[in-house]
């Protein structure tokens, strides 16, 4: 089981069907950004992308009408510093920050 995974079960344990908003998209869209990176990613993810980016979430807001192309080029130039990011996110919800 991924650290995304496990993060989004114990928020539904804890949560139920009242998941904050944050935590909610952020189970969301994390796997959008790694499969991004990974190159894996599905039609409509570039909505996904766009909307972190609109919201100077993990992606810079010059990002938000970028192509897929142009975002996955960003997302592996700082590869390291958001899955740095991702991870300190999920230990926070882990621990019901």
């Amino acid at each position: 089981m991924s650290l995304i995974e496990e993060t989004a079960d114990i928020i539904a344990d804890r949560c139920g069907m009242n998941v904050p908003y944050c935590e909610s998209m952020d189970m969301t869209l994390f796997p959008v950004v790694v499969e991004t990176m990974l190159g894996d990613e599905q039609e409509g993810d570039l909505d996904d992308l766009h909307f972190l980016a609109e919201n100077g979430r993990l992606i810079p807001v010059e990002y938000k009408d970028s192509t897929i192309e142009e975002i996955r080029a960003y997302l592996l130039e700082h590869e390291q510093e958001i899955l740095d990011e991702i991870e300190s996110d999920c230990r926070d919800y882990q621990g019901g920050v």
